[in-house]
């Protein structure tokens, strides 16, 4: 047979990778919307105080995730070193890792918090508004006791992921979403608690989370007496860029809630309750992307490379079949969506003005999705964190104070900030997988690691990866990359 046709014999076959991609993709979604739907459920139970406790929640929310995202990037370094592990087959070494992953938590932790009670007076002149100023910073306060253990929940479940069990973690974040709904309505409602009410019940229902992934993995839990103090230096080297990107991304979007929240409350309530169904409704394109990175980081390790586009055509498809149904739902039913929120006139007018600029950028949020996901999967990382930061800071904080306070817009206006930046880096991502310039360098994490033929060598990729196409097997050693 000739060579050609060798190459042919497998060749890459949408249907198997779109049950891949499906398979990968439900249990990380149902896994990160867990953050989004606790706050999500605070904003649902306080809105019967009307929109400054909306506002304050909502804000409060934001800031609170802000300050935690660097943590959050660096335990990521964790999910890293056990997937070069497992790919080694030193999996005697992955108890030890996961210990230093926690070290690694519990430090961040003490930091973040000291970080959290230091910046939390600031919050106080945020609104014009006195009462939604108080709410704020007591709502944060009070979710600050929650943030070591939300940290170590986060170091088991990348741990775990890197492992390749995204199951358990799946499992945790449900028990703690379903618990969060009594806890709120006993500390909200019953207990008359308001807006504290609502952060202490969202931070009970951490401790379960952590609870219930701790009992999963209670030999790690065990082993942080044997810490290493060389591996714990590891970890954070190889996860402050990933936190140092998600830090100034996010804080991005959350300069553009304080511009707003300038506008006041109704505003500011209106932004709170887009966001959070925006956030419910893009999750799953998020966790559809990390599904491509897998599968785009499996290829690049079995010298597969030419089915890359397949995949990535596949998960876009898959991605706009989703955000299309999605975008008409908020098109088609933006007021009793937003009715499950507030009961407030105003703030329901302005909340289904939002929504149709949510639903005008669901497709395009697909391409920036899958696209940037794809192209860490091939270790293009450089290339995806300068975008994503850059397009972030260069288009939203400035753009939404010019079209929000300057032209009058209000919070119509740094939405449409907001959809510009999407914009913009999904061209670019766009452009940068067109041109297939990154591939000779595919695998490269951040310069520090040599070209793609050294890969297997130096232990960064499982030497032998299952095949994925035209079978249905879903692999279990996930790439450092993602």
């Amino acid at each position: 047979m000739a060579d050609g046709d060798t190459k042919q014999e497998h060749p890459p076959q949408r249907g198997p990778i779109a049950r891949a991609l499906f398979s990968l993709t439900w249990p990380i979604a149902l896994s990160m919307l867990s953050y989004s739907l606790m706050t999500a459920v605070d904003t649902l139970f306080v809105g019967r105080f009307g929109a400054d406790a909306i506002s304050a929640v909502g804000l409060g929310g934001l800031c609170s995730f802000t300050l935690l995202t660097f943590a959050m990037g660096l335990l990521r370094g964790g999910k890293v070193v056990v997937a070069q592990a497992v790919g080694a087959g030193h999996h005697g070494e992955i108890r030890q890792l996961a210990a230093a992953t926690l070290g690694v938590a519990l430090i961040a932790s003490g930091v973040t918090w000291l970080l959290t009670i230091a910046v939390t007076p600031l919050f106080g002149q945020i609104f014009h508004e006195a009462k939604a100023n108080e709410q704020l910073s007591a709502y944060v306060y009070a979710r600050a006791y929650g943030i070591p253990l939300f940290l170590l929940a986060t170091a088991l479940r990348e741990v775990s992921q890197g492992e390749g069990d995204s199951r358990g973690p799946m499992w945790a974040a449900l028990t703690a979403n379903l618990v969060n709904i009594p806890f709120n309505a006993l500390f909200v409602l019953g207990l008359h608690g308001g807006v504290v009410g609502s952060a202490w019940a969202n931070v009970l229902a951490q401790l379960l989370d952590l609870a219930v992934l701790a009992w999963l993995r209670r030999d790690w839990i065990l082993a942080l007496g044997r810490v290493n103090l060389r591996q714990i230096r590891q970890i954070a080297f190889i996860g402050w860029p990933l936190g140092a990107e998600m830090f100034l991304d996010v804080s991005a979007f959350s300069l553009l809630g304080f511009i707003l929240a300038r506008l006041g409350t109704v505003e500011m309530a209106a932004h709170q309750i887009a966001l959070q169904i925006s956030h419910l409704s893009i999750l799953p394109i998020l966790a559809l992307g990390e599904s491509v990175s897998v599968l785009s980081g499996n290829a690049v390790g079995a010298r597969r490379s030419e089915g890359i586009p397949t995949i990535v055509r596949v998960g876009l498809g898959l991605g706009l079949l989703y955000a299309g149904a999605m975008s008409l739902l908020l098109l088609t039913l933006p007021r009793p969506i937003v009715a499950l929120f507030t009961n407030s006139a105003p703030v329901q007018r302005l909340s289904a003005v939002l929504l149709t600029v949510v639903a005008g950028f669901q497709l395009g949020f697909v391409f920036y999705g899958i696209c940037r996901a794809a192209l860490r999967g091939l270790g293009d990382l450089k290339f995806t964190a300068k975008v994503t930061v850059g397009a972030a800071w260069i288009c939203t904080p400035p753009l939404g104070y010019l079209f929000g306070h300057l032209l009058g817009f209000g919070v119509v206006g740094g939405w449409c900030a907001l959809a510009i930046e999407i914009t913009l880096a999904s061209a670019l991502y766009i452009v940068r997988l067109e041109r297939r310039g990154f591939v000779a360098n595919a695998g490269l994490l951040n310069g520090l690691l040599e070209p793609q033929a050294e890969l297997t060598s130096l232990n960064l990729i499982p030497a032998e990866i299952p095949e994925f196409w035209p079978g249905t097997e879903v692999p279990v050693e996930l790439p450092p990359s993602t």
